[in-house]
């Protein structure tokens, strides 16, 4: 079995370019610092999550089809109900994620 910092490591490896593009695409010269700042804040979360929670990921790494099933409820996000952008809400104003944890 992995440790979870492998795992998150190869995760990143395999996302991070797709990442750079969106972020790219929406901030331009600023994307990659708001990569950084991404990343090391989604890797501060990993290594602070309960065992159980790392183990449930392993298993749906193992199952990508998870959400698929007949339990899981789905839900729709519409961007456009929420204010600011990812840099102002997340990055630089602590906005929805850090109030949430």
């Amino acid at each position: 079995m992995l440790p979870m910092a492998s795992t998150f490591d190869g995760r990143y490896a395999e996302w991070r370019r797709d990442l750079e593009s969106a972020l790219t695409g929406l901030y331009g010269a600023r994307a990659s610092s708001i990569a950084a700042s991404l990343v090391d804040l989604a890797r501060r979360a990993n290594e602070a999550r309960d065992d159980e929670l790392h183990a449930l990921d392993r298993r749906r790494a193992d199952s990508p089809f998870w959400f698929q099933g007949r339990q899981r409820v789905g839900y729709m996000a519409y961007v456009d109900r929420f204010g600011g952008d990812l840099f102002q809400s997340v990055i630089a104003g602590g906005g929805f994620y850090r109030q949430s944890l």
